[in-house]
């Protein structure tokens, strides 16, 4: 923020802005840098916004000042100059899960060395992942990663128009074009095919929360394999879990 000065002020004190000796401490401001650089403090904002090009004495001079009081920019103001937040929304399901977490890692390492950076929100339940949903819309990000959840089909088509969208681990009616999925029919399928032959036969399925659609697919792979080996679907050997380890050694 730039004050104008004190024209009320005399001699050398009314040429210098407030702010740049009296900003409160670990709040450097560019006015700070300029008046240590000995440029205007509108080449402190060429510098640092990388807007137009400066003479690289006076470039270096601006950076050798940042460096040296350690300035940090304010990312909201920056956000406001600019109308823009450069923020992705990562919705996961659950970041304690290795699933997940490996995926985060890969939106990390795909933003990495760009002007985006991600902005993360999780929820397990419905409830949770819509509070999250909106926090991200709230938070004003330009595009939304979705890992998997319940969000309405209907709902993200209307978003799309919007902002970008894209779903990993479901396949959304509308945006096929921009689903990644997983297969989880097929492994559920391909896990009870391998124990059928190796001679077992029966074979308990623990199931994530039951009304999850990634845990409707697994058991409908499982079901399929026992019926293609002639077996039956003992509801009693179906167990519902939660995702977690100990629902499943429980």
């Amino acid at each position: 923020y730039y004050r104008p000065p004190d024209l009320t002020r005399k001699g050398k004190q009314a040429m210098k802005p407030r702010g740049i000796a009296g900003s409160p401490p670990g709040q450097v401001t560019i006015l700070d840098i300029a008046a240590r650089a000995g440029v205007s403090v509108s080449t402190v904002s060429r510098v640092l916004n990388k807007t137009v090009p400066v003479a690289r004495s006076k470039r270096e001079a601006v950076l050798g000042a940042v460096e040296v009081l350690g300035y940090r920019p304010n990312v909201v103001a920056q956000e406001l100059a600019r109308g823009r937040s450069l923020a992705v929304g990562v919705l996961p399901q659950g970041i304690w899960n290795p699933f997940y977490s490996r995926l985060l890692k890969g939106v990390e390492q795909g933003l990495r060395g760009t002007a985006f950076h991600p902005m993360y929100a999780s929820g397990e339940q419905p409830v949770e992942e819509a509070q999250a949903f909106e926090m991200l819309l709230a938070n004003r990000v330009e595009a939304i990663i979705l890992m998997g959840g319940s969000t309405p089909d209907d709902k993200l088509v209307t978003l799309s128009q919007r902002i970008p969208i894209l779903a990993i681990g479901r396949n959304v009616a509308g945006l096929e074009h921009r689903c990644v999925r997983v297969e989880n029919a097929e492994g559920g399928y391909s896990a009870t095919r391998h124990l059928i032959d190796l001679g077992h036969r029966r074979i308990v399925h623990i199931t994530g929360l039951s009304w999850h659609a990634d845990s409707i697919a697994r058991r409908q792979g499982y079901e399929r394999a026992l019926t293609e080996a002639g077996l039956p679907i003992d509801p009693a050997m179906i167990i519902e879990g939660d995702w977690e380890e100990q629902s499943g050694l429980t």
